[in-house]
C-alpha cells in the first residue's frame, strides 16, 4: 500500500470520528466500534471471454474464489423509537478476489484481487423486540476505491512466471452495492455488544475500461463484531 493511500485512509478515518464525536454529542446518540472479516469475490461479466493471437478462437472461462479481508471502522447509531432506527457507518475494507482461468477445463492462470476501499453504508435498522434481541439490517453502500491491483501465475507455458499488476487506470474510483444482514445485541452493564453479518452485493462495474470481460462488480460476505457506547 503506498504511502498517499496510507494518508488518505488515516485522513479520512480521523475526519469521520471527529465528526461522529460531534454529531454524537448534539443527538446523545450510540458510537458503534467495529472489526471483523471480509469474504468477498468478483462477479465477472460474461463469465468467459475468447482469446486472440496466438489464442484466437479459444474460450477461456473464469471462476471466481472467496478472498479474505480486514473490515474496521467506525458507526453513529441513531433511534427512532424502540424498534426502528437508522445507522451510518464508515468502514475501511479489504475486497478482492481469487480467480482461476481455464482452458479446455484445464487451469491456465490463477490471480489475487485486492481491492481496498473506504466504504459507507447507510442502514435501516429493525428490532424484534424493544429489548435487547435480534434484528434486522438492510440498506446501501457507497465506496471510494484506495486501490486495486492483481498478482498472479500463469501455469500453463513451457516456463510458468508471475506478474504484479496495478489497475487503478482501469478501475473506477467508487462502487455501489445494496446490503441486507442481522445481528444480535445484549447490554451488559452501560455497553452494548453485538455481533452481525452482513451480505453486501455490487450494482455497479467497477472497471473502467475491459479487463478482459466487460464488467466486473462485488459481492462481500461481512462478519463483524464491537460494541456500542
Amino acid at each position: 500500500m503506498s504511502k498517499r493511500t496510507k494518508a488518505i485512509i488515516k485522513g479520512s478515518l480521523l475526519f469521520f470520528f471527529l465528526s461522529f464525536l460531534f454529531i454524537s454529542e448534539i443527538h446523545a446518540q450510540k458510537i458503534k466500534l467495529l472489526g471483523g472479516n471480509n469474504f468477498s469475490r468478483y462477479t465477472f461479466s460474461p463469465d468467459s471471454y475468447m482469446g486472440i493471437d496466438w489464442d484466437a478462437g479459444v474460450e477461456f472461462r473464469i471462476k471466481s474464489n472467496l478472498k479474505n479481508g480486514l473490515l474496521i471502522g467506525l458507526g453513529l447509531e441513531f433511534s427512532l423509537n424502540k424498534y426502528l432506527g437508522f445507522e451510518m457507518d464508515i468502514l475501511y475494507s479489504q475486497k478482492g478476489c481469487r480467480s482461476q482461468v481455464y482452458r479446455a477445463d484445464i487451469p491456465e492462470q490463477t490471480t489475487d484481487y485486492s481491492l481496498n476501499t473506504i466504504s459507507l453504508p447507510l442502514l435501516l435498522k429493525i428490532k424484534l423486540t424493544p429489548v435487547s434481541s435480534p434484528y434486522i439490517l438492510c440498506g446501501c453502500e457507497c465506496s471510494y476505491i484506495l486501490s486495486h491491483d492483481s498478482k498472479g501465475t500463469i501455469e500453463n507455458v513451457a516456463e510458468p512466471y508471475f506478474y504484479d499488476q496495478d489497475l487503478m487506470e482501469q478501475t473506477s474510483r467508487s462502487d455501489f452495492g445494496y446490503i441486507l444482514g442481522g445481528g444480535f445485541e445484549i447490554k451488559i452493564h452501560r455497553i452494548t455488544f453485538f455481533i452481525e453479518g452482513r451480505f453486501s452485493f455490487g450494482t455497479k462495474n467497477i472497471m473502467s475500461e475491459p479487463y478482459p470481460v466487460d464488467s466486473i462488480s462485488t459481492k462481500s460476505e461481512m462478519l463483524f463484531f464491537g460494541f456500542k457506547l
